[in-house]
């Protein structure tokens, strides 16, 4: 998921797709479902403790 997310930013600094409003958006919901899995694993160790 991180990974498909640099890979999409690189390619659009790159120019090698185009910059668009669609891609912008799946790069953040991307990130933010990696925020959100993130925040799960560290409750999930918290409660390991």
């Amino acid at each position: 998921m991180l990974m498909v997310a640099q890979a999409n930013l690189e390619a659009m600094l790159d120019g090698v797709v185009d910059t668009t409003h669609e891609r912008l958006e799946a790069v953040r919901d991307a990130l933010a479902t990696a925020s959100e899995r993130l925040k799960d694993l560290a409750t999930l160790l918290e409660e390991e403790e």
